[in-house]
C-alpha cells in the first residue's frame, strides 16, 4: 500500500500507482471515476502559471543580457534604439522557446513545474500510464488554441465541472491538488 494523492492509497479509490516502463519511480493516474481527487482551483492554476512565467522571463532576460550584451558604445541614439529593439525581440523569442522547453520538460519529467510545486499542484494523465513527452508538448502547444478565442480556453476551468482547461482536454490531463514534494 503506497501513498496516494490525498492520503494513504487504498484499492478502489480511483487512484493507483504503477511502475512506469523503464523507470524506477512510481507514477500516479486516475481512472474514469476520479471524483475523490481534489482538482486545482482556477486561482491556484493562475498563481502557478504566474510563478512559472516569472521563472521563464527571468531566465530569458538573464540569458539575453549575458548572451546578447547591452552595449551600444559609439552608436547614435537611433542606432542604439534599433540595436536595443532587435535584442529585445531576440529576448522575447528566447523566452518563448525557453518557456516551451521549461513547461514541456518539467511536466514530462516531474509532472509539475516550479509554480505547481510551490502551490502544491500536480499534472496527471487520465490513463494508466505516465505523461509522455509528445503529450506534454501537445498540451503546451494546446495553450495556443486556448488563447485564440480571446483566451476563453484558459477560462474554461471556471465553468467546467472537472476544472480542466482546453489544453487539458487536448492532452487528456488533469491538474490536481496534492502535498508538496
Amino acid at each position: 500500500m503506497g501513498r496516494g494523492v490525498n492520503g494513504p492509497l487504498r484499492r478502489n479509490e480511483g487512484v493507483e500507482r504503477f511502475e512506469a516502463e523503464g523507470l524506477e519511480n512510481e507514477v500516479e493516474f486516475v481512472h474514469a471515476d476520479y471524483s475523490d481527487v481534489k482538482r486545482a482551483e482556477f486561482g491556484q492554476r493562475l498563481g502557478a502559471f504566474a510563478i512559472d512565467c516569472g521563472v521563464v522571463v527571468s531566465a530569458a532576460c538573464a540569458v539575453g543580457v549575458l548572451g546578447l550584451g547591452i552595449s551600444g558604445h559609439g552608436a547614435s541614439f537611433q542606432e542604439g534604439l534599433g540595436v536595443l529593439f532587435a535584442r529585445l525581440k531576440a529576448v522575447v523569442w528566447l523566452a518563448a522557446l525557453l518557456g516551451l522547453a521549461y513547461f514541456v520538460l518539467a511536466l514530462w519529467i516531474f509532472g509539475r513545474t516550479l509554480g505547481k510545486y510551490v502551490l502544491g499542484l500536480r499534472l496527471i494523465k487520465l490513463a494508466p500510464r505516465s505523461l509522455r513527452f509528445e503529450e506534454a508538448l501537445l498540451r503546451e502547444l494546446g495553450l495556443l488554441f486556448s488563447l485564440l478565442p480571446l483566451g476563453l480556453g484558459l477560462l474554461w476551468p471556471l465553468f467546467d465541472a472537472e476544472r480542466r482547461a482546453l489544453h487539458d482536454y487536448i492532452a487528456g490531463t488533469l491538474v490536481i491538488r496534492t502535498s508538496r514534494g
